[in-house]
């Protein structure tokens, strides 16, 4: 089982994005989902879910595309690790300093992921799959923080951040996670962040239906979190920290309105 060495992969890669170190990040969270694959493939082989198609997609999966491509929105895989695969590329900054932009709060901070084979399940898939979910949020969030610089082909690395998240998204989906209070801090946090980025995002694409779907989302989740589930009050008002400043931007990010003709 590789869960243990990519989760120090994905929480290593995480001091480095809090440090502003982009590239390397990016090539360690890269890194621990390809761990998280190969287990995801053998778990899948145990369970007699593999079939030819799904082998040809593992040993043909392309790297992320450049910037200056065009980066649809993810659509569903036949399965958790060819949904998880195709999400590396080599950006060229070394440092990230995100400049101001409309948006009152992202989830900036990357998510660690506990080292521990059966720390989000007893199922052994579905650990996996969510600790690739995790790891593919973490990567949405360096795609995400650069398109916010708001330089050249900063839509194209919003797009693959929305990307990404909504890969992650469905990965956490398929685990069979409730859309509800889990009790577990990790999935909860996960839960909460990927509505949040992802109405973020939509929201600077200027796609405002979309940021308002997914600000919907958080809503119904958000007020089902009671931080006395948590067992630890220190743990229960960090989440309950979190869930604020996403129910903030829930409140005040809408589209704007466009002043009445002349």
């Amino acid at each position: 089982m590789n869960c243990v060495t990519a989760a120090e992969l994905n929480n290593l890669g995480a001091l480095h994005l809090q440090s502003g170190h982009l590239r390397m990040s990016l090539d360690l969270f890269r890194d621990a989902l390809s761990l998280t694959l190969l287990d995801l493939e053998a778990e899948q082989r145990s369970s007699c879910c593999s079939d030819m198609a799904y082998e040809n997609e593992l040993r043909t999966a392309l790297p992320f595309p450049q910037a200056s491509d065009n980066v649809p929105v993810c659509s569903a895989s036949p399965n958790p690790a060819a949904r998880a695969s195709s999400c590396t590329e080599e950006v060229e900054s070394d440092c990230l300093q995100p400049s101001p932009s409309a948006t009152a709060f992202i989830q900036s901070q990357a998510i660690n992921v506990i080292p521990l084979p059966n720390a989000y399940s007893h199922d052994p898939l579905v650990n996996m799959t969510i600790v690739s979910s995790i790891v593919l949020f973490n990567l949405g969030i360096v795609y995400h923080l650069k398109g916010l610089e708001g330089i050249n082909e900063s839509s194209s690395y919003l797009v693959k951040s929305c990307s990404l998240y909504q890969k992650s998204q469905v990965l956490l989906a398929d685990s069979g996670v409730p859309l509800n209070c889990t009790g577990n801090p990790v999935i909860d946090i996960l839960s909460m962040a990927i509505n949040n980025n992802l109405a973020q995002v939509f929201y600077e694409l200027s796609m405002y239906d979309d940021s308002r779907q997914h600000f919907e989302q958080l809503i119904a989740f958000a007020v089902t979190v009671v931080p006395a589930r948590y067992g630890d009050l220190a743990i229960g008002n960090l989440i309950d920290e979190q869930k604020s400043k996403f129910l903030l931007n829930a409140m005040i990010l809408h589209a704007p309105k466009l002043a009445p003709a002349a």
